[in-house]
This record gives C-alpha cells, sequence and structure tokens, in this order.
C-alpha cells in the first residue's frame, strides 16, 4: 500500500529563533513596565486618599495645628498640640478616619505655664461651740495644729 501523495503546502518563511526571543523579552519588559506603572498609580491614590480623609477629618473637628504627612499606608500626624487632651482628641479623630493600625503619632505637646503655687492660710472661726481652725497647710509641715 501506497499512500497518496499529498499536495505540498507551500512553505512558510520560518522565524529565526533570534526574532522569536527578541519578540518574548519586548513583550515582557513592556507587560512588566506598565505592570510597575499601574502600581506605582495606584499607591499614589492610595496615599493621596488617605491624606485626604485624615485632613478633612482633623480640618472638620477644629485641629488647624495637626499636619497629615503619608507614606505608604502609613498616616503620621505632626504639629505641635496645645495640650495633651488636645493631642489624644486629635489621634481619636484621625484613627476615625484611617484605619488606626496606619496612625502614627509624631505629635509634640506645647509647654504649659507653670502652675502657680497656692497660697497656704489657716483661718480661725470662732462660733459658740468653740474655735474650728480651716485652711491649707503644706503637706511637709510638721507643726502640731
Amino acid at each position: 500500500m501506497t499512500q497518496p501523495l499529498q499536495p505540498k503546502s507551500p512553505k512558510k518563511p520560518q522565524r529565526s529563533r533570534l526574532a522569536r526571543g527578541a519578540a518574548t523579552v519586548l513583550a515582557l519588559a513592556a507587560a512588566g513596565g506598565l505592570s510597575v506603572f499601574a502600581a506605582t498609580a495606584a499607591a499614589d491614590l492610595l496615599e493621596e486618599r488617605l491624606g485626604n480623609e485624615a485632613r478633612a477629618a482633623l480640618s472638620e473637628a477644629g485641629y488647624d495645628w495637626a499636619s497629615v504627612e503619608v507614606q505608604g499606608l502609613q498616616v503620621r500626624l505632626q504639629g505641635t498640640a496645645p495640650n495633651e487632651v488636645q493631642r489624644f482628641r486629635a489621634m481619636l479623630v484621625a484613627e476615625g478616619a484611617v484605619d488606626a493600625g496606619r496612625v502614627i503619632d509624631q505629635f509634640e505637646v506645647a509647654q504649659s505655664t507653670v502652675a502657680k503655687a497656692p497660697d497656704f492660710e489657716v483661718e480661725l472661726l470662732r462660733n459658740d461651740e468653740g474655735i474650728s481652725i480651716i485652711g491649707l497647710v503644706p503637706a511637709g509641715s510638721s507643726a502640731p495644729i
């Protein structure tokens, strides 16, 4: 049995291995470059959104002394708080707007004025039942009363 001869198809010009390899490398490089561009754009968009949310929340609450810096997923809060209570409240506002694990407190607290020592005084009050002594004396005084 002999097989019938099949007509020969015209030969396609074959690409060289070098041309196919170069095309593959070029396609991979283009895909890699595009993915790097997309990842950078997505990261920038996320950073901008996080910063805007934190800034808006702090501004709305009246904490104009606070500034926000975003680096990656970390939101850094900076500025000088008038007191410790305001610092803590600003932190809570920012943590309400952004995930609390992302907020980093870099606030400083303004130095408060030195509290004036109380005036120590004693008053003697006399009534029908006797004499009463009232007032404020230093804790370390050893005078018997």
